[in-house]
């Protein structure tokens, strides 16, 4: 919490935001549509002279629990979003594969100036909002010189204080909702879905696995996870695309019984009943051989908000040889309820953490490393890029390495 919190208001601090973003930046698929969004209280000198700087506090961690509210309810609009601080004004939002900045714009700029206007504030406007769509090769910089330019002008322009930059390099697939739904699910009607994989290397240069990223044949071309994932989680269609990328791995590893393989399993696959069902009923039915060089791997986030419904579906697979771990780990491991009944087998470090080793987080990370091994855990770094030190990562615990500086040898 020390390193990646700010103590104010609870939101990440600005090196730990910083982490996050440089982690999307930094992703090895170029399909991945981002956005960030900049909030700055424009007016908190004011704010402090006219509410007192006890309640203008207070004020902010209202508009802050306003903004989770509205970016909690409108979740098939983005995978997954972070609040952070900048500094003593200014607020960032970082929200993962959306298609919809304009919508969660409003929605935000709405909650502000209900707040706002509950407090009489409206005569001399306290805050602006900016926001810019991002991709995976762009520099930090220039995302964040674009938003401050948006700024200036916003500040400048009391009557028209949010503002969008129009940098969407991504054209859309389909034009709305209805042509994804249908171009969808005539993938999975086709079975038009397959997997690619990369390796996970262990510090002695062995596989311990392959991970299966999702693919489909969509448009007349191969599309990866970045440019469907939103549309596939808005429609509720990850249960469908999971098993079918399922069905792809076990394929293969029926087909060449020296590969171990890993697949992730989302969310909305975990909790919808028939979903989870189904993928037991897979694994049980193609014997042990097989299972056992399977490995299903879930969003630590996962494991904070449905423990109980992790473990026992963990406990199922497991009784079939097939292993079970976190990815995307490590920002959240404290809030974990019971992570040593979970059965796990390995946790996946996140690479905001492993991208940026300043001393607290070198701290945290041979902390965690520690705490998987005294649990009997297979310890991965994420996120691995060609200049990382893995010899340093090994020294603080790390038992294996995955990112795009990562190749089969």
């Amino acid at each position: 919490q020390q390193s990646q919190l700010d103590p104010a208001t609870g939101v990440s601090n600005r090196e730990q935001f910083f982490r996050l973003l440089d982690a999307r930046l930094n992703l090895d698929d170029s399909a991945v549509q981002d956005a960030v969004l900049l909030l700055r209280v424009t007016g908190l000198q004011a704010l402090n002279t006219k509410l007192g700087r006890a309640a203008t506090d207070e004020w902010i961690l209202a508009l802050l629990e306003r903004f989770r509210g509205a970016l909690d309810s409108s979740a098939d609009r983005h995978t997954q979003y972070t609040i952070g601080r900048l500094n003593g004004s200014d607020f960032v939002i970082l929200l993962h594969n959306t298609d919809f900045l304009q919508d969660l714009s409003d929605s935000l700029w709405q909650a502000a100036t209900a707040l706002v206007e509950e407090q009489d504030l409206e005569g001399e406007y306290p805050l602006a909002l900016v926001g810019s769509y991002c991709h995976p090769g762009e520099q930090r910089a220039r995302l964040m010189a674009r938003l401050d330019d948006l700024l200036a002008n916003a500040e400048q322009a009391p009557a028209q204080r949010l503002l969008l930059a129009d940098e969407r390099q991504n054209a859309p697939l389909f034009p709305d909702a209805s042509s994804w739904r249908q171009a969808l699910e005539q993938a999975i009607a086709d079975k038009s879905v397959f997997h690619a994989c990369y390796p996970v290397i262990t510090d002695r240069g062995a596989v311990y696995h392959e991970e299966a990223m999702l693919r489909l044949h969509l448009a007349g071309r191969e599309v990866s996870a970045g440019a469907v994932i939103g549309w596939a989680r808005r429609l509720n269609l990850l249960p469908k695309l999971d098993l079918q990328v399922l069905d792809s791995v076990l394929q293969a590893l029926v087909e060449n019984p020296k590969r171990v393989m890993a697949v992730n399993v989302s969310v909305e696959s975990l909790c919808n009943g028939a979903s989870h069902v189904e993928i037991i009923h897979r694994i049980e039915s193609l014997g042990r051989k097989v299972s056992q060089r399977l490995s299903l791997e879930l969003n630590e986030q996962v494991a904070v908000q449905h423990p109980a419904l992790l473990s026992s579906f963990t406990s199922a697979v497991k009784d079939h040889g097939v292993k079970v771990g976190l990815q995307s780990a490590g920002k959240n491991i404290p809030a974990v309820p019971g992570l040593e009944m979970l059965g796990l087998d390995y946790m996946k470090v996140d690479a905001s953490l492993i991208q940026h080793q300043d001393d607290d987080v070198q701290s945290l990370l041979r902390g965690l490393c520690k705490l998987g091994h005294s649990l009997g855990l297979t310890m991965i770094a994420e996120g691995v890029l060609a200049e990382t030190d893995r010899r340093a990562l090994t020294e603080m615990g790390f038992d294996a390495f995955t990112g795009p500086g990562v190749r089969e040898n």
